[in-house]
């Protein structure tokens, strides 16, 4: 007996909700005047520019930090000089 008073008191508990937020007066919508409107189209187009230039900064950054194909230089590689040919034969001690 005591379950369903219960069980009567939550039902009807829930309907008195269900019918107060109901009759809850809707919100009106925000009228927008001209000047308003005119705000949020430039704010958009500066937040536009500035996502644009940060992606081309990014972009750039990355085509900078990548690794670039360098072919080498062709160097001549250092030798030593042929001797010079002797005017006179070795000294002998003959």
């Amino acid at each position: 007996m005591k379950k369903t008073k219960t069980t009567y008191a939550l039902i009807i508990l829930s309907v008195l909700v269900l019918l107060i937020t109901a009759c809850k007066p809707s919100q009106q919508e925000p009228v927008y005047t001209e000047e308003d409107l005119q705000r949020q189209v430039l704010e958009t187009q500066s937040a536009r520019a500035t996502q644009f230039a940060v992606e081309t900064m990014a972009a750039q950054l990355t085509a900078l930090s990548m690794p670039t194909f360098t072919p080498p230089i062709p160097t001549e590689i250092p030798t030593q000089a042929p001797p010079h040919p002797r005017k006179y034969p070795p000294y002998s001690s003959s």
